[in-house]
């Protein structure tokens, strides 16, 4: 009984591994190379098929049902932002994953907080004349600092920008001072 548990254990195991002897050192399925990218994505792929149940063909199918679920703006939008991102160097791709990862990990008000302050610093740099903008690329990050500050200020002197509560800016004249309490004579 023992024998034949055994037995049928060993031929289930070599069944298994089949493939990889007869692959051997050379190429392997396809003609692929030990090692290359493709054959690291065919182990990738049966990977996955043996512990999630799907093929490749049907992830594919997935995502073609969820592209045919968007609109044609939502479409549009997507087309330019990969052509973006296929035309950004390696290094830039790399920097830019990194940076949404750290986005990710920021709480929501604080995305909030970026968000209103980012949608400001746009309506102000929009504010200024082409010419004026080139000039903002090319100085330092103080000088572009104080640059947009006082636009800032000027365009919520003019009406023309309101600031969130937790976005108000800051005055630029002095505080009033504090009360002094003076000791009782």
């Amino acid at each position: 009984m023992h024998r034949t548990v055994w037995m049928l254990a060993i031929a289930g195991l070599l069944a298994a591994w089949a493939p990889v002897f007869a692959e051997g050192s050379g190429t392997g399925a396809a003609g692929t190379p030990p090692g290359s990218i493709a054959r690291q994505l065919q182990l990738l792929n049966k990977l996955n098929a043996a512990m999630h149940g799907t093929t490749l063909a049907a992830a594919l199918n997935h995502n073609r049902e969820v592209w045919e679920g968007l609109s044609p703006d939502e479409r549009q939008k997507l087309r330019k932002l990969a052509l973006a991102w296929h035309a950004k160097s390696r290094p830039d791709q790399e920097e830019m994953v990194e940076r949404f990862d750290e986005w990710l990990k920021i709480r929501a008000e604080k995305q909030q907080k970026y968000r209103r302050m980012n949608e400001w610093l746009q309506k102000v740099v929009a504010s200024f004349p082409p010419d004026q903008r080139e000039r903002l690329k090319k100085m330092t990050a103080e000088q572009r600092g104080r640059m947009i500050r006082r636009r800032r200020d000027e365009l919520i002197k003019a009406g023309k920008l309101t600031l969130g509560a937790s976005q108000a800016a800051p005055t630029t004249q002095p505080a009033a001072a504090a009360p002094t309490i003076q000791p009782a004579e």
